[in-house]
């Protein structure tokens, strides 16, 4: 089985086509998407699991080591929590704010250059 390790080389190298076929390269993403302090301990506070790194990367790696025992389950978890968080910011925006804003734009182009790509 492919490790935590070998996932963050092919995300460091942006050889990301592999994710898009593996299981548990997904899962890696997925794991990779709540990698911040307030989000994954909400995350592990609610599925009950422990954590004894302290770092954040510390703790995507052992996290990410704890779900990989059961993909399906955790595949299914990560989704809710994903989703849910999705849901309080979308609660929380301010969508006439937004649409104000958007029509201040004179104009706005699709796509555009990234690392000479198009």
């Amino acid at each position: 089985m492919k490790d935590f390790y070998y996932w963050k080389e092919l995300y460091d190298s942006e050889h990301l086509t592999e994710f898009n076929t593996d299981y548990a390269g997904q899962l890696w993403l997925k794991t990779k998407s709540i990698i911040r302090k307030e989000l994954i301990s909400e995350f592990v506070k609610k599925y009950s699991l422990v954590l004894n790194a302290s770092s954040l990367n510390g703790q995507f790696e052992e996290l990410f080591l704890l779900l990989q025992s059961n993909l399906p389950q955790s595949h299914q978890q990560l989704d809710l929590y994903i989703k849910e968080k999705n849901v309080q910011i979308l609660e929380a925006l301010n969508k006439e704010s937004l649409v104000s804003e958007l029509y201040k734009l004179k104009v706005f182009e699709w796509g555009g250059d990234y690392q000479n790509s198009l």
